[in-house]
Parts: C-alpha cells; structure tokens; sequence
C-alpha cells in the first residue's frame, strides 16, 4: 500500500527505496517514482542511496521512453561505490546512446549516428571492465562495434558521393564559365568587324567627292580634242565665180 504522509517524511532513505522497489513490482509505477524521488531528495549523507534512488528512477524514465531523463539519471547513479548499480547505469546508458545513434541514421546524420555509437561502445566497455562476464553486455558490445563499422563505411560513400557532386557542379561551372567567354569573344570579333566595315564605308564616301563616276564626261578637252574654228579672212572672201 501506498505509504502515507506522516509514514513517508519519518522513513528513512533505505525505507524509501526498499516501498519504492515493491510498489514497481506491483505495477505502480507512479508511486514508485514518488518514492524513488523523495529517496534520492533526503538522501544527502548516504550516497548508496542516493545511487540507487538516481538509477531506479533513471529504469523508470526509460521503461517510459524518456530517453534524456533517464540518461540524466543514470549518469547521477554513477557516484557509488557499488559496482553493480554502476555496471548496469553504463549498460543502460549505451543502450540510450544505440537508440539516439539510430534515430540519428534514420535522420540521414550519419556524422551524428557515428558519435553516439561511439559513446555507446565507451559506455558498453566501462561496463565490461566493471564485470567481464556480463553476457548481455558483451552481445551489446559487439553490435555496437559492427554497427560502427557499418555507419562509418556509409559515412565514407556519402562523403565521396558529395565530393563527386561538388566536381561535377565545379565542371558545370567552368564549362558555363568558358562558354560565356567564347560568346563574349564571339561579339567583341562581331562588334570589331561592323566597326572596320564602317570605318570602310566612310572612307569610300569621303574619296567618293574626288573620284569621276562611271559614265561621267569631263568638262574640259585637250586642245588636240577642239573643233577648229572658222578663220574671219576666209570667211570675208568670195568664192570664185565658175
């Protein structure tokens, strides 16, 4: 049964801990977290307690899917000298850090998926330092090292993938570029030849004032070229009579 009031401010830490325990086994979720945080706020001479306090609340948060809470908790659930409670807040917690690097993946951040395996894998190894014969940490383990693996050579593929987009785009781009500078060449030879051709028209209509047309006479003859004129003395005698 849940404990009452006056019950529960008397309790000590440990007795808080031990109800909290029993009413989780009981389905009862929610006063369970209530006494697992009344544990861990009056804990403060008993670090054991507080551990345990911090990782109880921390399975809770993550039978939930509060996945930030409880890493919280479990990174609080740290500061024991049990080594079981430490153990199991390491599994735990690279369990979290292989749920946040999927999540990542299936994000299409696979720089980010790369970190949180990682930290999975680091978490994983604390724990098997602590116990080397936890089997199901071990099985994490090695998933976690061949999910790395697996991330990274995609991380690689798409790294050379964008590289080979980016020189694809930089050829695109030098292509357009040198097309423009050959139109550009293009009309300035377009441009220098209506000029010359210009200038040459000018030229011709300028030397045109001084230049005979065609079939046009010349006012003046040579004198070999005049008609003789008639002599006034002849012109005054008569001709002879027949």
């Amino acid at each position: 049964l849940p404990l009452a009031a006056a019950e529960a401010a008397a309790a000590t830490p440990r007795e808080l801990l031990r109800h909290g325990v029993q009413a989780g086994e009981k389905g009862d979720a929610r006063q369970a977290r209530e006494l697992f945080e009344q544990a861990l706020a009056t804990a403060t001479n008993d670090t054991s307690a507080a551990s345990a306090a911090a990782y109880n609340l921390g399975a809770l948060h993550y039978r939930a899917g509060e996945k930030e809470p409880a890493a919280e908790k479990f990174k609080a659930a740290l500061r024991t000298e049990d080594l079981t409670i430490q153990r199991d807040a390491y599994h735990n917690q690279g369990n979290l850090r292989m749920q946040a690097s999927t999540a990542q993946e299936q994000a299409g951040k696979l720089d980010e998926a790369v970190k949180e395996v990682a930290a999975a894998v680091e978490n994983y190894d604390n724990a098997m330092l602590l116990d080397p014969a936890a089997q199901d940490t071990r099985v994490n383990l090695e998933l976690a090292l061949n999910y790395e693996r697996e991330l990274k050579l995609k991380l690689e593929e798409q790294k050379r993938q964008e590289e080979e987009k980016k020189q694809e785009e930089k050829k695109e781009e030098n292509k357009d570029e040198q097309q423009k500078s050959e139109e550009q060449k293009q009309q300035e030879q377009k441009e220098k030849e209506e000029q010359e051709k210009k200038d040459q028209e000018k030229k011709d209509q300028e030397n045109g004032g001084e230049q005979k047309q065609p079939g046009q006479q010349d006012e003046q003859k040579n004198p070999s070229q005049q008609q003789p004129q008639p002599d006034p003395q002849k012109s005054e005698q008569q001709e002879p009579s027949k």
